[in-house]
């Protein structure tokens, strides 16, 4: 490619163009981009290109491989999508890769095969869920993942059915999978998505998240880059939302062609507060979209009464009506938590038809405090931050909110969240360090006391944490000499 004029310039175009298509994935996409810079100026490739995208679902897995193929293999070039997860025994991988011709079925060419035919300058083959082949049997998933080795080995496959030789150089393919999900669940902040991502987006720990599903290590260590998929931060989901509800008013115009629909930056704001979930990514957009904004234009049409041939004499309307609030606390007046998303059609300045549909049921739930008891959660957030001491403690803070959400199965209603200032600093603990941990956790309730707050549950997890540390203390550690002999059950 380094001799070709016209590939060195779409390597180099080519972080640019993705970072273009692809929201909320940059470190990701210049990764990758490095990665397959470093496989292509080689020369010399003796294996196909193959990159392993894991994560939570709905973050660009597979729009990346989709804007990889039209990227490297032209406007109209389409990356095709293997169902692997689907392989749960030896027929289904036959019913992908083929089986030789004197078996049942063995003369059709199966879906793997019409990929490499079909694309013989090469092309982009995304293995979909791959770490879900196998289903959940550690022999069987081992014996399956066996069977593609020579081909991410070499640079070429024989066809089983007609031993043809097919020259997989050219080709790039990208193994996707829901690996790494369960690191995310049900957090909501972006703070703390952003810091777990920043944790686990290592090779070694991507090799671990696979083998604990039972991939081979042999396997594993045939795909050149593996990486875990960054969560969508709100500000990040805001540009999909928009990029999402742009499709479908154009696919509504296709239907609608003299149709002119319009909203604000404010609609889009509510919108994405209201259907982001990152639990499902840009998916649960796309629900609200299809359930909520297409239904919604569709009935408004209709119910309107207004011709086809004269619907470009009117314009459409979107907004957006609810309890959404940028405030982490809820505003002391009454409010309603319905949900409501509404049409108006106008012709030139004047409202002719108003309507509006119910979608309070799709919403995202939010966690909101009253003003006074925000104020009480900051005074407790306060109080860890301030009695701190990082000589003793190791850590600093990074980052304090009164927003809340949950983690896991716990609900928090704010959080101070800290980081190691010393990687290499010794962990053990002594009397001083025990005491300024506890000192720590226990200033939250202080502080809430001394600003007039009375205590509430709030506090239970610093407690349960002052008493894991109390007892490590006395019993695990033996620190106190009077605890050493004390039977421990």
């Amino acid at each position: 490619p380094l001799l070709n004029s016209f590939q060195r310039q779409l390597l180099l175009d080519l972080e640019k163009r993705l970072k273009n298509e692809i929201y909320g994935q940059d470190l990701v996409i210049t990764q990758i981009v490095q990665s397959l810079i470093a496989h292509e100026v080689s020369g010399i490739k003796e294996r196909p290109y193959t990159l392993g995208l894991f994560g939570p679902s709905g973050v660009g897995k597979t729009e990346i491989g989709k804007a990889l193929a039209r990227a490297l293999y032209g406007e109209k070039a389409q990356a095709v999508v293997i169902p692997m997860g689907n392989i749960t025994r030896f027929s289904d991988f036959e019913m992908i890769f083929g089986s030789a011709a004197k078996y049942q079925g063995g003369d059709i060419e199966r879906e793997f095969e019409r990929a490499l035919r079909e694309n013989p300058r090469g092309g982009v083959i995304i293995f979909d869920e791959i770490s879900n082949m196998g289903a959940n049997d550690p022999q069987l998933k081992n014996a399956l993942f066996k069977k593609l080795y020579n081909l991410f080995e070499e640079a070429k496959w024989t066809s089983p059915r007609d031993s043809r030789v097919y020259d997989l150089r050219n080709y790039k393919f990208i193994l996707t999978g829901n690996d790494g999900e369960q690191l995310f669940l049900r957090l909501t902040s972006d703070d703390l998505l952003l810091a777990t991502w920043q944790q686990n987006n290592h090779p070694e720990r991507m090799r671990d998240l696979l083998r604990e599903a039972h991939l081979p290590n042999a396997f594993i260590n045939r795909i050149n880059l593996l990486l875990l998929m960054k969560p969508i931060l709100k500000h990040e989901a805001r540009m999909i939302v928009q990029k999402l509800l742009h499709k479908e008013i154009k696919n509504i115009m296709n239907t609608y062609p003299d149709v002119k629909i319009r909203f604000t930056d404010d609609f889009l704001d509510k919108l994405t507060q209201t259907f982001y979930s990152t639990d499902q990514g840009g998916r649960s957009v796309r629900k609200a979209l299809e359930n909520g904004v297409n239904a919604a234009i569709g009935l408004t049409l209709l119910k309107s009464g207004l011709p086809p041939e004269k619907l470009k004499d009117f314009t459409l309307e979107l907004d957006l009506w609810g309890p959404q609030t940028k405030r982490p606390y809820l505003s002391p007046k009454p409010q309603t938590h319905k949900i409501e998303l509404s049409t108006k059609i106008y012709k030139k300045n004047r409202i002719i038809y108003t309507d509006s549909i119910d979608l309070t049921q799709i919403a995202e739930k939010q966690t909101l405090l009253s003003a006074h008891a925000a104020k009480s959660v900051a005074y407790h957030e306060a109080g860890h931050a301030v009695v701190n001491d990082p000589k003793f403690t190791g850590q600093k803070v990074s980052y304090i909110t009164i927003r809340g959400g949950n983690t896991g199965n716990l609900n928090y209603y704010g959080y101070t969240r800290f980081h190691s200032i010393d990687n290499n600093r010794n962990g053990n603990l002594d009397y001083q360090k025990t005491v300024e941990h506890i000192a720590q956790l226990w200033a939250g309730r202080k502080a809430q006391e001394l600003a007039g707050f009375t205590t509430d549950s709030g506090w239970s997890d610093d407690l349960r944490k002052i008493r894991l540390i109390a007892t490590d203390y006395l019993t695990t550690w033996g620190l106190e000499r009077e605890f050493i002999a004390l039977p421990v059950d």
